[in-house]
């Protein structure tokens, strides 16, 4: 939620509408506030890499974020190697950089991981085998 404060204080800084979408289960947490939770910003569009792997990239963002983080740790003891993007903003969506496709390029390999409705099929993306 500190980083929603931040994203807050940025959006109230500029004259653009937006939508901040902020999950439920982040008001659990404990986290530290920064003493100047007034001025703290975050730049839009730019994503956390929130752990680097090399042999899988998994992409998501709000509520998922901590499933997919234990994910990673479960696969971690399998050795596999994951690397976990949260892209925090949808739009402007990897503004200065390419996060996402640099990670790709690395792993060879993408999952992206929402909450989207039931009945859809999960699909891996594999460079070495489409």
């Amino acid at each position: 939620m500190t980083r929603a404060a931040g994203f807050y204080n940025m959006l109230l800084e500029g004259n653009d509408p937006a939508i901040v979408i902020e999950p439920l289960n982040g008001y659990r947490l404990k986290e530290k506030m920064p003493e100047n939770i007034g001025e703290y910003r975050l730049e839009l569009g730019v994503p956390e890499i929130l752990n680097v792997g090399s042999d899988l990239t998994l992409v998501t963002y709000g509520s998922t974020v901590r499933i997919a983080a234990e994910a990673v740790r479960q696969l971690s003891v399998h050795d596999i190697s994951v690397e976990l993007i949260d892209v925090q903003t949808l739009v402007p969506f990897e503004q200065k950089r390419c996060y996402i496709l640099d990670s790709l390029r690395k792993t060879s390999r993408i999952l992206f991981l929402d909450e989207d409705v039931p009945g859809r099929k999960l699909r891996l993306y594999d460079a070495g085998n489409p």
